[in-house]
């Protein structure tokens, strides 16, 4: 890797006359020296110390540097202060690292280093100030028996030869407490600033707290013997997480994501994964982030992760699926900047999804599409581990001998070797679903159907009492009773071994989060009420295991009639525009539109396209929806407005584009850069002029967001076109003055 002492070489370095030989200056020859200070007086020292070493020796030196850190040692090592030597002059900065800022230099004697003329600079700093202090401050480590000038004969050097870079950190750490430079017994140093993420390893002995699921208990044997967990045999996945996790723990990041599907060990693969880790020395942290919400805790508190943490993002869609804001995509983006940022290596990132959501996260769009998980597909490609739905009939032959009641019940009793459904309760679960009378079966394949054709966690006690009728024949339905809702709802509330119901009421947030409102509809975290609903409603929720099932088993199944006019009524707002996909992907144009025009009239932009595209391909003469649609939908994003325009100069009215552009102009947000440029370009495009001069009389460029620097550029090239100097001279001095 090459760094600024590779890339500025003879332009910096003439600026300073080094003398033909190696012999020592006096006091106030360095240009980083502070005039009328000696080194080692003053403020305290801003490095514990510095690496000096050629560019041949820098794998093994880099290995160092991360081991330093990770017993908190403040080590100076060039490539970690790339944006902080960022346009200096390292012929008087190095000087100052090397002859006042550190507490010690530890010179890495080499051939190369010998004959380089930047180790030559920063040796002779660091001779000058050991001569002028007369104390232990050079500490010489040779990876040959080159001669190094300056060097006296009697200096004792360790010799690299046969030690490895760890055992290397070990000896500076050492010589670092023998120099009361840092801690002794009572550890390095903790430097002042926010508190690290996480809590110490040693302190996460319950499982149950990082979501790993309570196992069955067998009916017949009382569970107060047992431990809390089945003992664990290990298969094929866990022998290739071990390896992430060792290479971890050997210093380079990681991350490992175990993909399988509902109940099949993922989690309880990461718990067991820690063991690898507890005994380390320093210590490992672990961070879950969940208060408030998954997406909100990690965006707060990325920044403070430290070297030797371990973060646990058990079912990572709740993490990195969130569209609202983006914010999946920031968290995506801030572990991405972790997992490279060589200063808090290491860390290790374990993460689990089902196959649905890896696939949604990881596949790439087709070409010229939009792509929202861009971030999340970078994260995670190429790190997946597939956890197996079922044990061999080897595996499970050693369960019927592993002495563990659970464990030899699960042997005896799983059918098609899915141990860990049994353990979860899922046989059960599917027994109960298949032995229903009607009218439970009919509210739990309802339940089904809804989840596989999109819509979040909760569903509306009024949907399913609405859509339920429709999966009854006539006879079963006239023969119900009057209380056949209660009667149902109470066959599938009823736990199975001890884990959720088919289908049980859960409690709706009072007040729901920004990230739950929106992408982490799969958390749980949803409001009741929906199109007529009544906020506070009840809410129920499918078992995993079921939903599952229902996707492989319904799949391609249309539902009743009454589901849609069930979805459309009393549905929860945040699923009418995934309801109405699912309705245009089965042909049904009808409940399409009304589930797009529900969606719409909640806030949601985006089914605004979809809805012309049905009414264009079955009523392409009629102008009604287009004038619906530049009336009725929010434009506050300028992304999905954006969008709009195309088609509405193809199937609605000159009127229509312009109402829908003199909206955008006066209302759309103007904070993100890229869809500011977009609606900008749409304007132009459709000849709104009026409307592109109102929205630049709001000033965008005092407004949009500066952190990425491809969407600013795409900004301003827009500005340009649009005629638009002073809001393009704005963007670029905002720019030009951002600090992150």
């Amino acid at each position: 890797m090459r760094t600024w002492r590779d890339l500025v070489g003879a332009l910096v370095f003439p600026r300073v006359r080094l003398a033909d030989s190696d012999g020592m200056t006096g006091a106030g020859d360095w240009p980083g020296q502070r005039a009328g200070v000696e080194p080692g007086t003053g403020p305290e020292r801003q490095w514990d110390v510095a690496l000096s070493f050629a560019g041949a020796q820098r794998d093994y030196v880099d290995q160092v540097a991360n081991a330093l850190r990770a017993r908190g040692v403040r080590c100076f090592y060039d490539a970690d202060e790339q944006i902080e030597l960022w346009g200096k002059y390292l012929a008087e900065e190095l000087p100052a690292i090397y002859g006042e800022q550190a507490a010690a230099v530890v010179v890495f004697v080499s051939a190369e280093y010998a004959a380089q003329d930047w180790p030559r600079l920063e040796r002779r700093a660091a001779l000058a100030r050991a001569v002028r202090e007369r104390q232990e401050y050079v500490l010489p480590a040779r990876f040959d028996d080159t001669p190094l000038p300056g060097l006296l004969s009697d200096l004792v050097a360790v010799d690299l030869r046969g030690r490895t870079p760890e055992q290397c950190a070990a000896m500076i750490a050492a010589k670092l407490v023998s120099l009361a430079v840092t801690g002794g017994s009572d550890g390095p140093r903790v430097l002042a600033g926010p508190p690290p993420a996480g809590r110490p390893l040693a302190e996460m002995n319950d499982p149950f707290a990082l979501e790993v699921h309570r196992p069955v208990q067998p009916e017949d044997l009382s569970p107060g013997g047992l431990p809390e967990l089945p003992a664990y045999m290990p298969r094929e996945h866990d022998q290739l997480l071990a390896q992430v996790v060792r290479a971890t723990a050997g210093g380079s990041s990681g991350i490992a994501v175990l993909v399988g599907g509902s109940s099949t060990g993922k989690t309880r693969a990461c718990w067991e994964a820690l063991g690898l880790l507890r005994n380390q020395d320093p210590p490992w942290r672990l961070w879950h982030p969940i208060d408030p919400t998954r997406p909100d805790a990690a965006l707060r508190e990325l920044p403070n992760i430290g070297p030797r943490t371990v973060v646990w993002l058990n079912e990572a869609q709740f993490y990195l699926d969130v569209a609202e804001a983006r914010l999946g995509e920031r968290v995506a983006a801030g572990l991405r900047e972790l997992m490279r940022d060589r200063a808090r290596a290491p860390v290790l990132v374990l993460a689990t999804l089902w196959p649905q959501y890896w696939e949604a996260l990881t596949v790439r769009p087709p070409g010229g599409s939009s792509d929202p998980r861009a971030q999340a597909r970078e994260l995670l490609a190429g790190h997946d581990i597939t956890v197996p739905t079922a044990f061999t009939s080897a595996q499970m032959g050693r369960l019927a001998e592993s002495g563990d009641a659970r464990l030899m019940l699960a042997a005896r009793l799983a059918e098609e070797g899915e141990v860990i459904q049994f353990l979860a309760g899922a046989p059960e679960l599917l027994a109960r679903y298949r032995n229903a009378d009607a009218t439970a079966k009919a509210l739990i394949q309802a339940a089904m159907d809804a989840r596989r054709l999109g819509t979040g966690v909760g569903l509306p006690h009024a949907f399913l009492e609405t859509a339920a009728p429709g999966y009854l024949t006539g006879g079963q339905w006239d023969a119900l009773g009057e209380d056949w809702l209660e009667q149902a709802l109470v066959y599938t509330a009823i736990p199975a071994k001890g884990t959720r119901g088919p289908l049980t009421h859960i409690r709706p947030r009072p007040a729901a989060s920004r990230a739950a409102r929106s992408g982490s509809r799969d958390s749980g975290e949803q409001s009741a009420g929906g199109p007529g609903g009544v906020p506070g409603g009840l809410l129920y929720r499918l078992a995993d295991y079921l939903d599952q099932y229902g996707r492989q088993h319904r799949k391609g199944q249309i539902p009743p009639p009454e589901f849609w006019a069930a979805a459309a009524a009393h549905a929860l707002p945040t699923d009418q525009a995934a309801l109405g996909a699912a309705a245009h992907a089965l042909g049904l144009f009808r409940d399409t539109a009304q589930l797009y025009k529900n969606a719409i009239s909640h806030g949601d932009p985006y089914p605004a396209t979809g809805l012309l595209n049905v009414f264009e391909d079955v009523h392409p003469a009629d102008r009604h929806p287009a004038n619906w649609v530049v009336t009725h939908v929010a434009v506050h994003d300028p992304t999905p407005v954006s969008s709009l325009f195309p088609q509405l100069r193809r199937v609605g009215t000159e009127e229509d584009v312009i109402t829908l552009a003199d909206r955008a102009a006066k209302h759309a947000s103007l904070t993100d850069p890229e869809g500011v440029a977009k609606l900008l370009e749409r304007l132009q495009e459709a000849g709104a002029s009026e409307q592109v001069a109102k929205l630049l009389d709001r000033d965008p460029a005092a407004q949009v967001a500066i952190d990425d620097v491809y969407d600013v550029i795409d900004l301003l090239n827009v500005l340009i076109k649009a005629g638009s100097q002073q809001q393009a001279h704005r963007l670029v001095y905002r720019a030009t003055i951002y600090r992150p």
